[in-house]
């Protein structure tokens, strides 16, 4: 770990490491969601508040895709590399 602070990359392990915690705890609210959106659909499947639940899911979606890319871009060192792209 020493060699990685001596290089400047483990402020960056850090910096991924915070982000993969993050984008658990999103997954993790999304499957709450989504647990409590079966709930409500299967007392009622007009329950008014079942949109505002897609709502917060499609958020929370997004925002995970985001820190997601954000990874990806901390880890291969500035340039955005998906599998599959060159």
């Amino acid at each position: 770990m020493a060699l990685c602070r001596a290089t400047g990359r483990g402020d960056k392990r850090d910096e991924v490491r915070q982000l993969m915690e993050r984008a658990e705890e999103l997954m993790e609210l999304e499957v709450k969601y989504w647990r409590i959106l079966g709930e409500l659909a299967s007392r009622d499947p007009q329950d008014p508040r079942i949109p505002c639940i897609l709502r917060v899911l499609r958020a929370l979606r997004r925002a995970r895709r985001g820190l997601i890319w954000m990874i990806r871009h901390r880890l291969v060192g500035g340039r955005a590399r998906l599998s599959g792209r060159r």
